[in-house]
């Protein structure tokens, strides 16, 4: 194979398959974020690099050669002269797998009004949930919350307990959910 601009980077590229077993090939590289301070303790990082064909995209849920679970974000694609090369994506490392509950509410049938009836089990889903890098100060009287953020691909919504923590703040980002437990 001949080396040129259009097929450089293919040599870097590494085997992976979605979570479904469809095989395909990227390259993953480190994002270039700066100096990282001491205290932050997250997952470093990653982008993956496909080539612009490639059918695996934001949403997708991909295994790589070491078996760790990532979930694609939207990032950039390179282009010049009216054609794509390649894609990139945030790579969001799904390091847990956590329960997914939701209230369940009944008419009381006295009052016709509804209530809560429990917790229901929705599903086990996989997450990366990192700590909140600035945490409130608790208000007059200093007390402080556990806050986090949590990032998935399932259709989450406001209200529903993930990691036996209750979704307080939800927003779409990069494709993907993020949202604030509590």
């Amino acid at each position: 194979m001949t080396i040129g601009l259009n097929n450089s980077g293919r040599r870097f590229e590494s085997l992976m398959t979605t979570v479904g077993g469809f095989p395909f090939v990227g390259d993953v590289q480190a994002m270039d974020e700066g100096h990282v301070p001491s205290y932050d303790y997250s997952d470093p990082r990653l982008v993956l690099r496909v080539r612009h064909l490639c059918p695996v995209g934001t949403g997708a849920m991909i295994l790589d050669a070491a078996g760790r679970r990532y979930l694609l974000g939207e990032h950039d694609s390179a282009n010049d002269y009216n054609q794509v090369h390649y894609r990139t994506h945030r790579m969001f490392h799904m390091s847990r797998l956590v329960s997914w509950k939701r209230e369940t509410q009944v008419v009381d049938l006295a009052t016709g009004l509804k209530k809560g009836s429990g917790r229901q089990l929705i599903s086990n889903i996989w997450v990366l949930i990192e700590r909140m890098t600035r945490e409130p100060t608790g208000g007059p009287m200093g007390v402080k919350e556990q806050i986090r953020q949590l990032i998935t691909g399932e259709d989450i919504q406001l209200g529903d307990i993930v990691d036996d923590m209750i979704v307080k703040r939800l927003d779409v980002v990069l494709g993907v959910n993020v949202a604030e437990i509590q």
